[in-house]
């Protein structure tokens, strides 16, 4: 199901508008839902709180978005999740933030891809789950 899932997550980000204002507070309670889920390996119900959030809201706020590239990555998504970061950085350069988080995170994933071990070390520490493992059906880069 979660291939289905991180699939419909990215069609909702891709027909929305990106913006790199900060997200109003009102939106931190069902973002919070979207990291725990992440946090406990739950993917499907994080990509559905992150659909519902971005839905409801008619626009991609970076700073949520950068939480749905953490769940897309350690879900084993990774070309989806390097799709994100690459948009997340376009946004933020477009601002002027020429060094930003996503290009950070782009540039770790890249590396961190070059083998398992480091691959799994990277995800991991993304994950905030301490008993984090590597999908079997990750999509290599």
């Amino acid at each position: 199901m979660s291939r289905q899932k991180a699939l419909e997550l990215m069609n909702v980000i891709r027909s929305l508008p990106l913006t790199t204002n900060n997200y109003p507070m009102r939106l931190e309670s069902d973002f919070q839902w979207a990291i725990t889920f992440k946090r406990e390996a739950d993917y499907d119900l994080s990509f559905d709180a992150y659909i519902e959030l971005f839905e409801k809201e008619g626009v991609v706020y970076t700073g949520i978005l950068n939480g749905a590239f953490k769940t897309m990555a350690v879900a084993g998504y990774l070309n989806y999740a390097i799709e994100l970061l690459k948009m997340g950085d376009d946004a933020m350069r477009q601002s002027g933030f020429y060094i930003n988080n996503f290009s950070e995170h782009l540039i770790k994933l890249k590396n961190a891809s070059q083998s398992r071990t480091s691959l799994f070390n990277y995800l991991k520490s993304i994950s905030g789950n301490p008993v984090y493992y590597l999908p079997n059906d990750i999509d290599w880069i």
